[in-house]
């Protein structure tokens, strides 16, 4: 079959679309978790089977000057009733999933009944 004859035409988005493809873009913290300077051995943030790096995120004396732009428009976002409540919970000590307050005599071993 003959390929279509069709006209190339405007591709209409807006502004909607425009800023749901700028909230999704690559930022430039990402990029620079993906870039890897040449000759260097990088540890593994976590474990060594997964392979996950931070990149140059934190590396000074890579011979140009690279620090992570915090872009607004791509910034993570919280309603302001999350972030009083996390306010809320620093001032009084309570426990969040950033920064947890656990007393040195707490363990975390279980113990249950079950021999064996």
């Amino acid at each position: 079959l003959p390929k279509p004859v069709d006209p190339s035409r405007k591709r209409r988005g807006g502004k909607r679309v425009r800023k749901m493809k700028e909230r999704y873009a690559v930022t430039e913290l990402r990029k620079q978790q993906n870039r890897m300077n040449f000759g260097d051995i990088e540890e593994d943030a976590y474990q060594n089977d997964l392979g996950y790096t931070r990149g140059t995120i934190g590396k000074s004396g890579t011979g140009r000057i690279r620090l992570p732009q915090v872009d607004e428009k791509t910034k993570v976002r919280i309603s302001k009733t999350l972030h009083k409540n996390l306010q809320k919970q620093q001032q009084w000590g309570g426990s969040t999933t950033v920064r947890k307050q656990v007393s040195g005599t707490a363990s975390s071993v279980a113990f249950t009944p079950m021999q064996g």
